[in-house]
């Protein structure tokens, strides 16, 4: 059995403030990055409080962060939770960056993927560093992560 967690944003400030988008923007992007499957936003047709405080249209800023451009980029923002990682952090973030790569029919090297993850917790970051200039230096197949060989491989 699967557990998807959300995150709700904060679309709600008190009495007197502005509320910040470019930070609930920033919120959604790093909620992403870290797994989580869902955000949830507050709404109310009458709260009936004084003084009244603003409050972002649920419905309207969840569409807005849903069509975010900087939100449509999962295989990035996957990928560089995934070199963030720890050991702890590691097998939930490679699972979900496997599970992308084959809803996108991209296939792993996965005598590879051994090899670095053996070295994965070595102090001076190899791995990490070597995938990031792989990914960011232009991969062979544009958008893809450095272990990816573009035709399915069994495991």
């Amino acid at each position: 059995m699967s557990v998807a967690f959300g995150l709700a944003i904060q679309n709600f400030v008190g009495p007197g403030e502005t509320p910040d988008v470019d930070a609930i923007y920033r919120y959604a992007e790093r909620a992403e990055a870290l797994g989580f499957e869902s955000l949830w936003a507050w709404d109310h047709i009458l709260l009936g409080v004084e003084p009244a405080f603003p409050v972002l249209e649920s419905l309207t800023i969840l569409a807005a962060l849903a069509a975010a451009e900087s939100l449509s980029s999962s295989l990035e923002l996957r990928f560089r939770a995934l070199l963030d990682s720890d050991d702890d952090q590691l097998p939930d973030r490679l699972r979900r960056l496997v599970t992308y790569l084959r809803s996108k029919n991209l296939g792993l090297n996965y005598q590879r993927l051994l090899d670095d993850l053996l070295w994965w917790d070595h102090p001076d970051k190899r791995v990490q560093r070597r995938w990031a200039r792989a990914f960011y230096g232009g991969a062979k197949l544009a958008g893809a992560p450095p272990l990816a060989t573009g035709t399915e491989v069994e495991a």
